[in-house]
């Protein structure tokens, strides 16, 4: 019986195996790109769901959300933010709801002895408190982000006195619609979005004398007062927050807590990172007079960024209700402001 030899592949062969498999690879390629990124978006939006639901349980036990303490006293003029005493974070006071009591139980209140970034360095940079800014939370941290978890805390993002390198975060409260010299972007300090005129007399809680470009100041130039909780039409301000009552438009139409990457330089960057995203600052609250996901670029990183993403099309944000909803980049600005403020009387519709 004759020995048969198999007969080897031939170049040609070869050559049309090798491209098919090139072609299935490039078929594949984006789908399993597009499952890891769908995997990423839904660990992101159970981070927003986990924090809403630590501020309803701080609602509960403290009838507020979680209190933003940026440490100035009732008397200090507006502007002096380097002179902080104490100041805490929303999400430094969310902790023990956030499961983190014991790094919760660990901070010393009472503590004014300035740490690394110098005098005006008290609070959550104080001497003893030093491990806050040092540790990383995962529910903080959007995984589709590309910033490195820790970045240089500038001046302003410190309390007055730089610490070096903070854990950051992705994650802000929603300070309302406004204009305020501390985070601005329009035309007139930028190059952003001209905001929407102010709708009527509760366009914030109480009337107001210090106005620029039709609404309210909520640092900076203004008297003291705009830097509370009356002075801005969101849940959050620098010091204070409100409550469930106080959300007048309803909780289901107004934001609690917003996607924001903290992007320094616009979104044709999205890894340069600005130094006010330390995780335990009170600087963690942001308003939403900039459309999503803009790429604005304004000198000055404070000012500029607001709602955005490395999503596509959109970002993700928890609603003063609890749920979390995904909005298009495409939203309109007069809707953006509808769901920013706590009692504007916007209609919202579908969205």
């Amino acid at each position: 019986m004759r020995n048969r030899k198999s007969r080897a592949f031939t170049l040609i062969e070869l050559l049309v195996v090798i491209a098919i498999i090139a072609v299935l690879v490039a078929l594949l390629l984006p789908a399993v790109q597009q499952a890891r990124e769908a995997a990423r978006r839904t660990q992101c939006k159970n981070n927003l769901k986990q924090l809403a639901l630590a501020c309803h349980n701080y609602h509960e036990q403290y009838n507020q959300f979680p209190n933003n303490y940026d440490g100035r006293p009732i008397g200090e003029n507006a502007g002096n933010w380097q002179q902080g005493t104490g100041d805490f974070g929303w999400i430094v006071m969310a902790l023990p709801q956030l499961d983190q009591a014991p790094i919760y139980n660990k901070i010393n209140f009472n503590d004014w002895t300035p740490g690394p970034g110098g005098a005006g360095s008290l609070g959550w940079t104080s001497a003893s408190n030093t491990f806050l800014y040092t540790t990383t939370i995962q529910a903080l941290l959007c995984p589709s982000n590309p910033q490195p978890k820790f970045v240089n805390c500038d001046v302003a993002g410190c309390s007055g006195g730089g610490v070096g390198n903070v854990a950051r975060t992705d994650y802000t409260g929603n300070m309302g619609f406004i204009v305020s010299d501390w985070r601005d972007c329009t035309t007139g300090n930028g190059g952003g979005p001209v905001p929407v005129p102010k709708g009527g007399s509760n366009y914030v809680s109480i009337p107001l004398n210090q106005t620029n470009g039709g609404s309210t100041w909520a640092w900076g130039e203004g008297d003291a007062v705009y830097h509370y909780l009356q002075g801005v039409d969101g849940v959050f301000s620098f010091f204070g927050t409100a409550k469930v009552s106080d959300i007048i438009d309803g909780t289901s139409q107004t934001i609690l807590v917003m996607e924001d990457h903290h992007w320094s330089q616009g979104r044709l960057q999205p890894g340069q990172t600005a130094g006010d995203s330390g995780w335990p600052s009170t600087m963690q609250v942001s308003t939403a007079c900039n459309l999503i996901n803009q790429n604005y670029g304004y000198p000055d990183p404070h000012k500029c960024h607001g709602m955005s993403s490395t999503h596509i099309g959109g970002c993700h944000v928890a609603m003063a209700d609890g749920s979390v909803k995904y909005i298009s980049d495409n939203m309109a600005m007069i809707t953006i402001q509808a769901l920013a403020t706590r009692n504007g009387s916007y209609p919202v519709g579908d969205f």
